[in-house]
């Protein structure tokens, strides 16, 4: 017996979704929220990721030491984090020992402890992480450009501010962790299990969980910054950001094809234009992201301040040529690259659980391995020219970082 899947709804409107391997030799599940830094208040960015982090200070019967032997003992690998528009919890175990993982993360999400001492720990920590950023310059360009190209709340950094950490309270913290409800919430399981039995399981211990939705906040129009960060160093960091199609539009493949052959390799061109016939980077890659209703696209090189002005300048060419199409060979590659993503996601079963979730969260279904292999196998050259000449990059957000400002040609 093959692959199969499935979609339940709990009594509490809980959305599961599943995908069954039987010759998986591993569970795993993820559990997605419709929270995320966008909801934290502007004068408390990062109250979700500290919250979220703040959970694993103890829960239920447990001090944090005591969770930790918990999930350690059952060889639960654990993950959790932050993002714009959501918060996941996720993890890969034995077959036999998934419905006490699942336990363990009902009852950190339904009984933390969130002691004051945690808040203080985990604050100073993700305090030094801000400022580790001051020299990893890379890390700091993407934290500025992702606060400028997305529009309010979007834009809000799921780390937060070293005066916005410094605000956070614990009775913040407490409110914050009140929002987390059944509704909207999802679960997927993917690997190795008895599906009725994991329903059973799932409704004794999520369908006891309840809770009030959380009202959607809505997102503004993005806007066109153009900014330099001066820092003394012989290094520049060029950010470049531009609208793109959300991952909800039906060419959204067409638009990942197209960044694929723009950095899908050591042969694609952003590394064959400026770094390997110019040698002006030492570093340079554009890369999708899509929230629900907003797609973009990210690009970035790592040059010398003497460099700089040329390499911003063949990056930005490079970005615009890409609405004259794309050759076969380019074509050929990009399908090849995207297709073995999708293998390489299929071997593992967090990685398919943490993207069915994701994936029935902006698009409300979800397509199996084979079906997105046939669509991106229906693509034709043909087509996805015409989506690229009708999809010209312009309006780009421009960050740089070092010593110089540098001029965006229009």
């Amino acid at each position: 017996m093959g692959v199969t899947q499935f979609k339940e709804t709990l009594d509490n409107g809980i959305m599961v979704l599943g995908e069954h391997s039987p010759d998986a030799f591993s569970s795993a599940f993820a559990v997605l929220m419709p929270l995320g830094a966008k909801h934290d208040p502007k004068s408390h960015f990062g109250l979700s990721a500290v919250t979220q982090e703040l959970l694993y200070k103890g829960a239920g019967p447990w001090d944090s030491q005591a969770l930790a032997t918990e999930i350690d003992q059952i060889g639960f690998q654990e993950g959790h984090r932050t993002d714009r528009e959501v918060i996941s919890f996720s993890g890969t175990t034995l077959p036999k020992h998934l419905f006490r993982a699942l336990d363990i993360t009902y009852t950190i999400l339904t009984e933390p402890s969130l002691p004051e001492i945690g808040l203080e720990e985990i604050r100073q920590l993700s305090m030094h992480q801000l400022m580790a950023m001051e020299d990893a310059p890379a890390q700091k360009m993407f934290y500025e450009l992702g606060q400028r190209f997305f529009p309010a709340p979007l834009s809000n950094p799921a780390e937060g501010t070293l005066e916005t950490l410094q605000a956070i309270t614990l009775n913040d913290v407490q409110s914050c962790w009140k929002q987390y409800t059944s509704q909207g919430a999802i679960i997927s399981v993917s690997g190795n299990f008895n599906k009725d039995q994991l329903m059973d399981h799932l409704q004794q211990r999520f369908g006891k969980w309840q809770g009030e939705a959380v009202p959607e906040v809505e997102a503004g129009s993005p806007t066109i910054h153009v900014e330099h960060f001066e820092k003394d160093t012989e290094q520049m960091q060029i950010g470049i950001a531009y609208d793109s199609i959300p991952l909800t539009h039906p060419d959204y493949y067409k638009a990942r094809m197209g960044v694929m052959a723009l950095s899908g390799g050591m042969s694609s061109r952003l590394f064959v234009e400026v770094r390997q016939k110019r040698g002006l980077a030492y570093s340079v890659f554009a890369t999708y992201l899509s929230t629900k209703n907003m797609g973009g696209v990210l690009g970035y090189a790592g040059t010398t301040t003497e460099r700089a002005q040329e390499t911003l300048d063949v990056l930005l060419e490079e970005l615009r040529r890409i609405e004259h199409g794309i050759t076969q060979d380019e074509f050929d590659k990009a399908k090849t690259k995207l297709k073995t993503n999708f293998i390489v996601q299929g071997e593992s079963t967090r990685a398919r659980a943490e993207g069915m979730v994701r994936e029935y969260f902006y698009r409300e279904k979800v397509w199996t391995l084979d079906e997105a292999m046939a669509m991106v196998d229906a693509l034709t050259l043909d087509e996805i020219n015409a989506y690229l000449k009708k999809s010209v990059p312009e309006k780009f957000t421009v960050l740089t970082l070092g010593k110089t400002p540098l001029e965006v040609n229009a």
